[in-house]
């Protein structure tokens, strides 16, 4: 398996660099260039069930379906072709369609505008493919499924995303691609904004962003006196990409700074440095505490593993027990089973909401205050800080802090800049900036001294559990 793709993460390397090269002039850019960047990642082995004909059909009809209003709204869903050789059949059977078109609609501009508004957003989507050089709709489909990895103990998030092109409609000149082939060696994601194509990376999967887990994934252990599974870095990282993502669909902008376990706030509700004031927040909080919240979940889940008593035979002298006495321990199993998992199930609701209102609070004006193990500390936090540092762009493939080039914070708003400062100030600092049009850009403070700044990421899907729309 991993002789055969290696190939084609060369091919993809190669591919990259020439969208990179290719489209990153200062020349607008439309749907006609995005399906071109689209069929060379297609090109590398082709999966999708599209002509290249009717991929630059499809891509130009979503981009100019986008520009339309649909009873004053602009249409905000996705659009799923499958790969080739694949259909999202569970178990034999039939996909699981939350509305089938018999016969199917053949999409133009004007039909796919009019049930533009009828078609739910992520983790829904527009069923198409096309047929004798047709585009036709076949329905509404769930293309993300959550799930558990083992569903007897529920003890991953597990977030998975059908194969093939999933095409989403943002904002008006907007579009994002997520291409994944059957064996999912070919991930990609690309981006058509403002007359720009850039390549997307998702945060939950950069290797820079992973080291981060790790820090607060051994913040959690050490504060917890209760034995962790391995599992704790698989929900730090669900639970906090699911919070960025919150922050994304909620078009507010926000600013999440995770302070060293070295700094906390003071009981004036101030971070000092040499006595130098360099943050202030408004509102302090206890809660949520989302590292002691993903510890509980953790053990709760572990209470499935433990040996269970035997039901057909006593475990001490090893003779067979009456047939009464079994049914009473089977019963008895069966309830005690029931209860844990409902006790697990309580605790991942606890889990998301807290993530739900954490992402809520971000789009006050401040900033989001947490320590290292992820205990929200304050809301509504200011940086004091005025003096701009030197900014450097971080290598998003490498997990310790490496400069990749320049970076001119200049070009950014206030959001961005106080990030910059406040990190140029506290060694081991890291801050999460969501802008309003939907980026995420990682700060920290580096060895040297300088800031290091890393994206612009994007939530994409099959990445975090979705289950808002859901």
């Amino acid at each position: 398996m991993f002789e055969e793709t290696l190939p084609l993460l060369g091919k993809l390397l190669i591919v990259r660099d020439e969208i990179a090269s290719e489209f990153s002039s200062n020349e607008t850019c439309g749907s006609k260039e995005f399906a071109t960047a689209i069929q060379k990642v297609n090109a590398i082995s082709p999966f999708l069930r599209l002509s290249e004909e009717g991929l630059k059909n499809l891509v130009d009809l979503a981009f100019k379906i986008s520009l339309k209003k649909e009873e004053s709204r602009y249409p905000r869903f996705q659009i799923y072709v499958p790969s080739v050789g694949f259909l999202p059949i569970k178990d034999n059977e039939e996909p699981d369609w939350m509305v089938f078109f018999d016969p199917p609609i053949t999409l133009d501009v004007s039909t796919l505008h009019r049930i533009s508004s009828g078609i739910p957003s992520r983790p829904y989507a527009l069923f198409v493919w096309e047929s004798e050089e047709v585009i036709e709709a076949y329905g509404v489909i769930r293309i993300e499924d959550l799930s558990s990895q083992d569903t007897r103990t529920s003890k991953h998030i597990n977030v998975d995303c059908y194969p093939g092109l999933i095409l989403s409609i943002e904002e008006p000149g907007i579009l994002n691609v997520s291409l994944f082939n059957t064996s999912y060696t070919i991930p990609v994601s690309l981006t058509l904004r403002y007359g720009r194509i850039e390549q997307v990376y998702d945060p939950h999967m950069s290797p820079i962003v992973q080291s981060i887990y790790s820090d607060i994934e051994e913040s959690i252990r050490n504060s917890e006196e209760g034995e962790l599974s391995s599992n704790i870095s698989g929900y730090i990282g669900n639970i906090w990409s699911y919070i960025l993502s919150l922050a994304v669909d909620f078009r507010h902008g926000g600013q999440f700074i995770i302070l060293p376990s070295s700094n906390l706030l003071g009981e004036d509700r101030c971070l000092q440095i040499n006595e130098i004031k360099i943050l202030q927040v408004k509102h302090t909080t206890t809660r949520p505490d989302l590292g002691s919240q993903i510890a509980t979940l953790d053990q709760e889940s572990a209470s499935m593993q433990r040996e269970r008593p035997h039901i057909t035979h006593n475990p001490f002298t090893g003779e067979k027990l009456p047939e009464d006495d079994c049914d009473s321990a089977f019963k008895r199993g069966v309830s005690q089973g029931l209860s844990i998992s409902e006790r697990i199930h309580d605790k991942y609701q606890t889990l998301f909401d807290s993530a739900r209102a954490v992402a809520k609070l971000s789009t006050a004006d401040g900033c989001l205050v947490f320590d290292q193990k992820l205990q929200l500390l304050g809301f509504k936090g200011e940086v004091l800080v005025r003096e701009d540092p030197e900014c450097v762009e971080l290598d998003l493939d490498r997990k310790d802090f490496k400069q990749k080039g320049v970076f001119d914070i200049n070009q950014f708003g206030t959001r961005h800049r106080s990030a910059a400062r406040f990190c140029g100030k506290v060694p081991g600092a890291v801050i999460f900036v969501v802008s309003q049009d939907g980026d995420i850009r990682l700060f920290v403070h580096m060895d040297n001294g300088k800031v290091g700044i890393g994206g612009p990421f994007r939530p994409l899907p099959g990445s975090s559990p979705s289950i808002v729309h859901s």
